[in-house]
């Protein structure tokens, strides 16, 4: 069963939009009628059932909002489950639930699922937050650049998965990112591109066990090919949110490499979308400046030293210049 929490709930995890239907699926009563009463003090419509045949029903009567299922049940597999709901009610947002901490969501019936989340049974606590979060993100038109913006921040805060990725980091690389791209010469648009990939750029991480990212040591290759589908993961949750296909470019090119030896499409030079060069270098610009539980954090000019020996292999060496030229004042005043 969920943990019951007196607290009242975040705001930002509870739905004022307007009424969603979420679909539950659980062979335990127990899960399903929990999952149910916490969804349901969120503002959410709730449909809650054991029984696969019933939920397959429902959903295509009903054409769910969203349909949450376990994974392994007697009766079913949620991951088939998922795809038969992918099928008959395609605009679905499909999150998964399992207590397995080694499944491969990247592989057989699972890939096939093709969830928009995935949640472990041991934090179901985190269920409701990842639910509005691309609920909002479906639902809200968000008409104005300011406003896409906002609603792009409460979109990364609901599915954030690393530490590092916390608010702080998305407003530096996302403010960077748009003032190196200015600098590069793109478009209004990719400004905005820019901008908006760096906020959203690792929402796919949400569909990745989270027990990928509590390892203390280096990640099996298991472990690394699961976490190198989250471009395209990210892809197929921000694509679904028509305010936010703005993102889209950088989401799926963030880990290219100027040298072609990136993910997932092994891309090089110019064939990288320039909003993705342009962000791929202020986040690495960010990620030497603060640090890691692995490196120290540097100054501006050693950060920037860095960059320049990886421009032409990970950077784009225009988008590295660019960033240097800008100075670590700009850089700071473009902060405020």
């Amino acid at each position: 069963m969920l943990p019951r929490d007196p607290r009242p709930p975040p705001r930002s995890a509870v739905w004022t939009g307007a009424f969603c239907r979420v679909l539950v699926l659980d062979d335990d009563d127990l899960i399903v009628r929990s999952v149910a009463r916490a969804l349901r003090s969120r503002g959410l419509l709730v449909e809650g059932t054991t029984d696969p045949a019933e939920a397959i029903a429902w959903a295509r009567r009903e054409a769910p909002h969203a349909v949450i299922s376990d994974l392994h049940m007697p009766r079913s597999c949620g991951a088939t489950f998922l795809t038969t709901v992918r099928e008959i009610a395609p605009n679905a947002m499909r999150v998964l639930m399992s207590a397995d901490p080694g499944f491969r969501p990247d592989v057989g019936s699972l890939a096939e699922a093709r969830v928009h989340a995935l949640v472990e049974k041991s934090q179901l606590g985190a269920l409701a937050v990842v639910l509005v979060a691309q609920l909002r993100g479906r639902m809200d038109p968000a008409a104005t650049p300011s406003e896409r913006v906002a609603l792009a921040q409460r979109v990364a805060q609901g599915l954030a998965r690393p530490a590092h990725e916390d608010d702080a980091h998305r407003h530096r690389t996302a403010r960077w990112a748009a003032s190196v791209a200015t600098g590069m010469n793109l478009g209004d648009d990719e400004v905005e591109q820019a901008r908006l990939g760096a906020i959203l750029h690792d929402v796919g991480q949400s569909t990745i066990p989270p027990h990928a990212y509590a390892r203390a040591g280096s990640l099996t290759p298991a472990e690394r090919a699961v976490i190198s589908e989250h471009p395209k993961a990210g892809m197929r949750i921000v694509d679904a949110m028509p305010a936010l296909r703005a993102a889209l470019a950088v989401i799926e090119t963030h880990h290219e490499r100027q040298d072609g030896r990136g993910y997932p499409g092994g891309l090089a030079g110019e064939a990288i979308p320039g909003p993705a060069r342009a962000f791929r270098v202020v986040d690495a610009y960010d990620a030497l400046r603060q640090g890691r539980p692995y490196a120290p954090a540097r100054s501006h000019d050693a950060a920037i030293a860095e960059l320049r020996t990886q421009a032409g292999r990970e950077h784009d060496p225009h988008a590295v210049s660019v960033l240097s030229a800008l100075g670590e004042e700009a850089l700071t005043d473009a902060l405020r």
